[in-house]
């Protein structure tokens, strides 16, 4: 069974391999930046074990119960030219879109991502407490972890 850590370094590996120019990655919100923009900071949300969830219908079929991890990966860039900070996080989610839908393991670094996942570009610009502003979209999917439960 994957943990909560794992899931999260799985999901920065895949960000980081789709879109080569990230400079950084964190596994947690950070108060201050240490690296470059853009970077990826990625955070569990929730997590439930539960038999029936609607963002992995195959597993209704399959009568299994599953850890479902609810993320979030927030991509930050430069905004120091807004049209093109806007053009870059469109074509990042261009790019996690497709290679999202190439495969539900994203590359076998997870057993299943959701069926369903989204953009979101709001807010679009940010600040963090050290001064580092930049604008961001954000990444919402879940995955699943088939795991055996006693009943």
């Amino acid at each position: 069974m994957l943990t909560h850590d794992q899931v999260v370094v799985k999901l920065l590996d895949w960000a980081r391999v789709t879109l080569p120019t990230l400079q950084g990655g964190y596994s947690y919100v950070p108060a201050a930046k240490t690296a470059n923009l853009p970077d990826v900071v990625c955070e569990v949300n929730t997590s439930l074990v539960t038999d029936s969830d609607p963002d992995f219908p195959w597993e209704d079929i399959q009568q299994t119960w599953i850890m479902v991890y609810r993320c979030q990966l927030s991509f930050m860039v430069d905004n120091g030219d807004p049209k093109a900070a806007a053009e870059q996080l469109r074509g990042f989610a261009d790019a996690l879109r497709v290679e999202a839908l190439k495969d539900r393991t994203l590359g076998s670094r997870v057993p299943a991502r959701s069926a369903r996942f989204s953009f979101t570009w709001s807010p679009p610009f940010v600040e963090y407490e050290d001064g580092t502003k930049g604008r961001e979209m954000s990444l919402e999917l879940a995955i699943a972890d088939p795991i055996e439960v006693e009943t």
